[in-house]
């Protein structure tokens, strides 16, 4: 797994170093020619199919483990209101299925979804996973249900950008059922809002701010949120206990994902206004689906309270920086030579990717806990 590793961060360098719409161009024209007709699309599957293999090589994990036990043994912990994951799993087991299959075949069809779905807004997978590797894909490994949501989320933002009939319906039906494997993606409802065309940024500011004041009531409070509990009862099983070991008093652990966010938000908000103001030649999807992020981001500065509390809640946070990863990656499309603000982009993103390496692989837990287990695993379907 080491070596696959190492395959797709040279695969993705010389993806980011041949392709004439990316921030390097070395070589004969030649042989960037050749590269654009005939080995970007073998690139691109062949790195898809090595995070995939890594992604599902994790067998040692705290987390993995736990969902093995539950696989194997514990059928009633899925008795809660994620009743979808239940289903699937119950289902898997009783077909004979072994854990590690059952992970490899969710996260394989959750993934051709939400590949499926970047295709078409249209973005090159070189830029955006050379921003995964580094943290992202060690998460995703170890935390598999949110990890199977995050790629179901992506997927659902077709009903958001590409307009069809019933698509409000749609995208809603769609949160719900994600809700059911997860249920702190009952959350992506608040996206609805991008649906009120003409205010959707009004009201992305609204829940901004009053994310902003909950946040204030919350430090007051002692870094609890005032009947936070009683909330995320109303989304969880009597029998599950997150409601209340995720309500613990936080400290100032929780000032670096939100700082993140903001970074993050602010380079968005940068390249949505490029994007306006020197008419860059992107498509009406690409567009879209910039306003798309700017909102989210905004509406995301809600859930700073609850990461006040526990860390736990930084989940969709964190799955944003992906998302604001494949909005930059417009700016680098364009053939031609790139200016200063596609370079300044860039270097905000490594920054980014570093400061999540950090508090998800250094800070918040460790190298041994979240990349060893994947680096020292082995194919979902060997033994």
């Amino acid at each position: 797994m080491v070596y696959l590793y190492i395959a797709a961060w040279i695969l993705c360098m010389v993806g980011m170093l041949l392709h004439k719409r990316y921030v390097f161009c070395i070589g004969t024209h030649r042989l960037r020619e050749t590269y654009d007709r005939k080995y970007a699309a073998f690139i691109e599957t062949v790195l898809l199919l090595l995070v995939f293999l890594l992604l599902t090589a994790n067998r040692t994990g705290f987390d993995i483990l736990n969902y093995e036990r539950a696989y194997l043994y514990q059928h009633e912990a899925f008795e809660g209101k994620d009743k979808l994951f239940g289903v699937i799993s119950v289902a898997a087991y009783q077909a004979g299925m072994s854990f590690w299959v059952f992970r490899a075949v969710l996260t394989f069809l959750t993934g051709i979804l939400a590949v499926d779905t970047i295709k078409k807004i249209g973005v090159d997978f070189s830029f955006v996973l050379l921003f995964y590797l580094p943290s992202m894909l060690f998460v995703d490994s170890m935390q598999f249900r949110n990890a199977v949501c995050l790629s179901l989320f992506l997927w659902s933002f077709r009903f958001l950008l590409f307009d069809g009939k019933y698509a409000k319906v749609k995208y809603v039906i769609c949160i719900l059922v994600i809700a059911q494997i997860h249920a702190l993606y009952y959350f992506a409802l608040a996206l609805t809002v991008f649906f009120f065309k003409t205010r959707r940024k009004q009201i992305a500011v609204f829940i901004f701010l009053a994310g902003m004041v909950l946040a204030a009531v919350t430090v007051m409070n002692g870094n609890q949120v005032p009947f936070f509990a009683d909330i995320a009862n109303l989304f969880l099983a009597k029998t599950d206990a997150r409601g209340v070991t995720y309500a613990t008093s936080g400290n100032l652990g929780w000032t670096v994902p939100a700082a993140i966010h903001s970074m993050t938000t602010l380079l968005c908000l940068a390249v949505c206004k490029y994007v306006h103001s020197r008419k860059v030649c992107i498509t009406s999807r690409q567009q879209e689906y910039l306003e798309l992020l700017f909102v989210y981001d905004l509406i995301l500065f809600v859930t700073v309270p609850a990461i006040m509390m526990n860390l736990h809640y930084y989940r969709m946070v964190r799955g944003a920086f992906m998302m604001n990863v494949i909005g930059v990656s417009f700016l680098f499309q364009k053939k031609g030579k790139r200016k200063r603000v596609s370079y300044g982009a860039f270097a905000i993103l490594a920054l980014l990717a570093a400061l999540w390496y950090v508090l998800d692989i250094v800070i918040f837990e460790n190298s041994v806990t979240m990349a060893v287990p994947v680096l020292d695993g082995k194919p979902f379907f060997l033994k």
